[in-house]
């Protein structure tokens, strides 16, 4: 699962705060914080928090998953 490393990639090449990310979301910052800093394990991710990072990104959820470094 590559959720970490693309949320990172997409975010520094949209130029988009972890924080607006968050607000945009409804993820919470920490929730998304927990993500980035491998404190939460992306195999207990919800479908609903991918789904919510996949569409904010206007990506797929295979894409956000499965994929390195997604545009």
């Amino acid at each position: 699962m590559f959720i970490r490393t693309n949320l990172i990639y997409l975010a520094n090449f949209k130029k988009i705060s972890f924080y607006k990310i968050a607000k945009s979301t409804g993820i919470t910052s920490g929730n998304l914080s927990d993500i980035i800093h491998f404190r939460k394990k992306q195999e207990n991710l919800s479908i609903l928090t991918i789904k919510k990072l996949a569409d904010f990104f206007k990506i797929s959820i295979d894409d956000l998953v499965n994929k390195v470094s997604v545009k």
